[in-house]
């Protein structure tokens, strides 16, 4: 996604690499409580706001797992089956 190293599942990305941050795509309780680490923010590439992206910086790097399957549930809701 955008040139970035990223995770996805069924062609849709959930996380990925930015410089020392990792970046989720979270909705709900989840992206709210992601937000609230010091020094997290919606994901801003290129100028450009992702409203249900945050980026989480190095520091929580012990939290980035949880967040990370947090992503993959949220994402796999959004897929619709075939």
């Amino acid at each position: 996604m955008f040139g970035f190293d990223s995770l996805t599942v069924k062609g849709k990305t959930f996380t990925l690499l930015d410089g020392e941050s990792m970046v989720f795509k979270l909705g709900g309780e989840a992206l709210e409580e992601a937000l609230a680490h010091e020094g997290a923010a919606r994901w801003n590439p290129f100028g450009h706001e992702k409203k249900e992206w945050v980026q989480v910086p190095a520091v929580y790097a012990e939290k980035w797992e949880v967040m990370a399957e947090s992503a993959l549930a949220y994402v796999e809701s959004l897929i619709i089956a075939p």
